[in-house]
């Protein structure tokens, strides 16, 4: 690990963690820490990746077998062996020339927490128990975005990219990053996120975390705090703070993640498809600078890393036979997603892309076997 301390990092083409002194820490009180790579100094990507979430005493207890969140952030998360845009070594890799900062969520908030919280839960006995979990995500994400800004001060083109949990907020991280380097050219995709348009169901977990505190902090997202609180909003906030940057959002039509995180909030027998439509109709409603991208299946994320097994078919991809990398394979409605992701990092406008079979993956490729 490297503590960092100052603006001076080694330039190298390694993954190095980082632990920031003014990071709050993470959910169970242990220091926070994140990913970098140094290449192009004037090419930046900040990636905020899944890692679950928690708002109550039963999903945010780690002793709790349903409890689905990173409480803590690991040596495990080295991106050098993953795929996705962490394929560097693939030509068609868009971000391959870039310096990154991998932001991990740690906190269960999703990186829009500004609270420390005493929870109570029953155990096996039938007693209670209490625990305090910090939800600090904006602290500790904001340390990195610190680090990124005074460790590569002249990138001129910027991409955020987050997914699952990541991708909820990054269009807030969008908006702040754009305030930071005014004189930049900035993207952003969020992945796998976008069917999260409820009722009531978050005011729960927004109260926990301490989301209007966030807003509170962040120039011209103040007014948010006030009223009631959704994530599309947070889209709509942003997009209209920043009319030069369209914000993009790809989903999977029938994602079981976001299926299996809305039954967790009281959803009963949630269409995520349904949902994902509603949530577009919304922003777009308000906002004409969003984009999105539907591919058909029922996976889950694309851009990070994720993989399709493809038996009965001698393919290798990433040195992993049998399997499919979605960022470079799927497509939707004829348009591949790495061509639409391509156009969306060199800052061009892309069209609205719906898949036309929504129940299946569609591939580039074809499997030796077929005509």
């Amino acid at each position: 690990m490297l503590t960092s301390t100052s603006a001076v990092w080694a330039q190298s083409s390694e993954w190095r963690n980082i632990i920031p002194t003014n990071a709050p820490g993470c959910a169970d009180g242990s220091d926070y820490s994140f990913w970098a790579r140094a290449a192009n100094p004037s090419k930046l990507a900040v990636i905020f990746p899944g890692g679950g979430a928690c708002w109550s005493g039963g999903s945010c207890d780690q002793e709790n077998e349903y409890s689905n969140y990173e409480a803590n952030s690991t040596l495990e998360g080295d991106p050098t062996e993953d795929g996705g845009i962490f394929d560097l070594n693939n030509p068609q890799n868009p971000l391959s020339d870039y310096s990154f900062i991998v932001l991990p969520t740690c906190n269960g908030d999703v990186s829009l927490g500004d609270n420390t919280i005493t929870y109570q839960t029953q155990v096996e006995d039938g007693s209670s128990k209490e625990y305090q979990v910090l939800h600090k995500g904006f602290g500790n994400a904001m340390a990195g975005i610190e680090w990124a800004q005074s460790t590569f001060p002249d990138a001129k083109d910027i991409t955020i990219m987050g997914w699952s949990a990541g991708a909820i907020p990054s269009p807030l991280y969008t908006h702040i990053i754009a305030q930071r380097y005014e004189n930049a050219k900035v993207s952003h995709v969020a992945d796998g996120a976008g069917g999260y348009r409820v009722d009531d169901e978050l005011d729960l977990a927004f109260e926990n975390w301490g989301t209007r505190n966030v807003f509170k902090q962040v120039k011209g997202f103040e007014s948010l705090a006030d009223g009631k609180l959704s994530f599309e909003d947070i889209y709509v906030r942003a997009a209209q703070l920043n009319p030069d940057i369209n914000f993009h959002q790809l989903n999977i039509a029938h994602d079981y993640t976001q299926a299996y995180f809305l039954q967790a909030l009281g959803v009963d027998e949630p269409n995520v498809f349904a949902r994902i439509k509603t949530a577009q109709t919304y922003i777009n409603d308000n906002v004409s600078n969003f984009r999105t991208y539907t591919a058909g299946g029922e996976a889950e994320n694309i851009i990070g890393g994720f993989y399709d097994g493809i038996l009965n078919h001698s393919l290798q991809n990433n040195g992993k036979p049998y399997v499919l990398d979605r960022l470079y394979t799927y497509q939707s409605d004829g348009t591949p997603v790495l061509e639409w992701i391509n156009s969306v990092v060199a800052h061009e406008n892309v069209k609205n892309v719906l898949c036309e079979n929504c129940g299946e993956p569609s591939y580039t490729v074809t499997f030796e076997d077929e005509d």
